[in-house]
């Protein structure tokens, strides 16, 4: 993949070097880099548009019922936003 080999290049740089000059702790540093973005991405769409609904809420005419799933959605939403984060 073309991102792969751009962030292994990045990293490989940013290890030799730091800013302008020879890194001295070469084996101080810890990479962390996720295997792909596109789970973050579908959990952080998700949350977006629950986030839209609930702005929409009071024009929607939701009831109580439809309220409380709203909440109980958006709540879960952030939920496996952070989850998603932790998981890449």
């Amino acid at each position: 993949m073309a991102e792969e080999k751009e962030t292994l290049a990045s990293v490989e740089q940013m290890t030799r070097e730091c800013g302008t000059s020879a890194r001295t702790f070469k084996s101080a540093l810890i990479w962390v880099v996720a295997e792909s973005p596109h789970p973050m991405r579908e959990e952080a769409r998700k949350l977006l548009a629950w986030q839209a609904v609930a702005d929409e809420s009071e024009d929607l005419k939701l009831d109580e019922t439809q309220k409380h799933q709203l909440t109980e959605n958006v709540q879960k939403a952030r939920r496996d936003l952070k989850e998603s984060v932790w998981r890449s």
